[in-house]
């Protein structure tokens, strides 16, 4: 546990210049699971006008989504609005472009096809990667979560009494990142998305989808900041390593998994 704590600090205190893309990171997948869902991030501080992102609210009030600067809250009654002033969270990831790829897909069938074909376009799956795509998605499948209340369940607990929506003639955008799996315990491993449409009603953590036509911006990043949290309960914390099985339930569509 001393040695993780260790890494990830040492992580931390990386700064990064490069022309590839930049990925920041504040908190980790693994303290989701261990069931740290306090809001120890003030988004105020950390969003910069262009970032685009994901991330959770304190308590998993929702899901979040970051587009040109603005964070966005999507709930578990539908409702999404722009985060209130002061909205914090306990893990929440944020990139900008430097050079991407753009890209037009067409024709694409479910969450896995667009991942092969996002994996296709990569020159190394061995980066993390941050994405952006743009388009008409005839059908869009995502999920929030409700607020939890203390004592906190776990992600996969918390994930069992999701809102589920499903979207047909849905515009918008979707934004993300990837992370090879041997960073699980940092980030979800694969393709991590959530979308919005462009009127801003409709948004949630993408769990399928079709794909009419889209427009990508994509890239691969050198490495990534991450940030952890200064307080009691992140000291006394014994995050769990083994994460893979337990993130994949929890962020997958369960119809999908393999």
């Amino acid at each position: 546990m001393n040695r993780l704590r260790d890494e990830l600090s040492i992580i931390g205190l990386t700064k990064l210049e490069s022309d590839m893309a930049r990925i920041r990171q504040h908190g980790t997948i693994n303290m989701l699971i261990g069931r740290l869902l306090d809001g120890v991030f003030d988004l105020g501080k950390l969003i910069q006008p262009g970032d685009i992102g994901l991330g959770a609210f304190h308590g998993l009030d929702g899901e979040m989504i970051v587009l040109d600067g603005i964070c966005y809250q999507a709930r578990a009654d539908g409702v999404v609005r722009v985060a209130e002033t002061g909205a914090r969270s306990p893990y929440v990831t944020l990139g900008t472009f430097e050079d991407p790829r753009a890209i037009d897909f067409q024709a694409i069938e479910g969450f896995a096809s667009l991942s092969k074909r996002l994996d296709a376009e990569l020159a190394d799956t061995n980066r993390p990667a941050l994405v952006r795509i743009e388009g008409r998605f005839p059908r869009l499948k995502a999920r929030s979560v409700h607020p939890q209340a203390k004592p906190y369940s776990g992600l996969a607990g918390v994930a069992k009494s999701q809102a589920i929506f499903e979207w047909t003639d849905f515009e918008g955008t979707i934004v993300g990142v990837r992370f090879p799996e041997y960073l699980q315990v940092l980030q979800v491993a694969g393709w991590h998305l959530h979308a919005i449409s462009t009127d801003a009603a409709r948004g949630g953590h993408l769990l399928d989808l079709q794909v009419e036509s889209a427009h990508v911006k994509l890239e691969s990043a050198e490495g990534f900041e991450v940030c952890l949290p200064d307080d009691e309960s992140f000291r006394k914390a014994d995050l769990p390593v083994d994460v893979h099985a337990e993130v994949q339930r929890a962020e997958r569509d369960a119809n999908h998994l393999e």
